[in-house]
C-alpha cells in the first residue's frame, strides 16, 4: 500500500497517563495534518482531544481498565459514559483473557449496549493466546456486535503474523455466516513498515477486501515517523 493510504488507516495513539495538554494537541494536529483515521487517547484525555480536534477528526478513547481488562462490567460502564459525554466517537477497550465464556459475554454485551452508536473496538491480547484462544476470543467479540477486533495493547507482547491471519479468518468466517462486515485493528508492537507489511500480507492472503473496503485500522504509537 502507498504511504498516504496507510496514514488514512492509522489511529494515531497516545496512551500516556502523564501526557500534557501540549502532548494531546500535538497528536491531534498530526492526525489532522496527515488525514489519520482517528486519534486514540485515554479517557482522561478525551475532553482535551475533542477540544483540540476539528469536527471531522474522530476521537477514539480507551475506556475502562487498561492495559489489563476485568470480568467486572461496572469497571467499564462509568468510563464509557464519561468518554461519550466528553465527545468520543469511538471506544477501544480490553477483553481480559481467560475469564471464561460467561463473564466474557457479560462484559461484551454490556459494553456494546453502553457504547450505543459509537464505534467499538475490542482488544483480545493475541500475544498471550494460542490459536484456539485467539479464535475463540475473536468469535465472542464478533458475536457481541463489536465493530472491530483489535489484536493487542502492545503491553503484553507484539501481534504475530499468525495472529493477524487467525483473526482475519474469523472476521471472514463471520461475514460469510452472518452477512455482517466487521473490521480488524492491527495493533501491538508494530514498530516499522517491515513489521506492518508482514501483517498486511497475512490479512491480504485471507481477504483483501478487509483492506480495500477500509475495514482495517492500524494502531501504533511509533509507526508514524516511518510513514512520513
Amino acid at each position: 500500500m502507498r504511504r498516504p493510504d496507510l496514514l488514512g488507516l492509522l489511529d494515531i495513539t497516545l496512551l500516556d497517563e502523564g501526557a500534557s495538554e501540549s502532548d494531546i494537541n500535538r497528536v491531534v494536529d498530526l492526525a489532522v495534518e496527515h488525514g489519520a483515521a482517528a486519534v486514540c487517547v485515554l479517557s482522561k484525555h478525551a475532553k482535551l482531544a475533542r477540544q483540540a480536534a476539528t469536527p471531522q477528526t474522530r476521537i477514539a478513547v480507551v475506556a475502562g481498565p487498561f492495559p489489563k481488562g476485568s470480568p467486572d462490567l461496572d469497571r467499564y460502564l462509568g468510563p464509557i459514559r464519561d468518554a461519550i459525554d466528553e465527545g468520543a466517537d469511538e471506544v477501544d477497550l480490553v477483553l481480559e483473557p481467560h475469564i471464561g465464556f460467561e463473564a466474557s459475554m457479560m462484559v461484551l454485551n454490556g459494553i456494546r449496549l453502553a457504547t450505543s452508536e459509537r464505534t467499538l473496538k475490542v482488544i483480545i491480547e493475541t500475544p498471550i493466546l494460542n490459536e484456539r484462544e485467539v479464535r475463540g476470543a475473536a468469535r465472542m467479540v464478533l458475536m457481541s456486535g463489536a465493530d472491530y477486533v483489535k489484536t493487542g495493547t502492545g503491553k503484553r507482547g507484539k501481534c504475530s503474523r499468525d495472529a493477524a491471519r487467525w483473526v482475519s479468518e474469523e472476521i471472514k468466517r463471520h461475514e460469510v455466516t452472518t452477512g455482517e462486515r466487521p473490521g480488524l485493528k492491527l495493533s501491538g508492537g508494530i514498530r516499522d513498515l517491515d513489521g506492518l507489511n508482514g501483517l498486511l500480507d497475512e490479512v491480504r492472503s485471507v481477504d483483501p477486501d478487509i483492506i480495500e473496503s477500509k475495514r482495517l485500522r492500524i494502531g501504533a504509537s511509533s509507526l508514524l515517523e516511518s510513514l512520513l
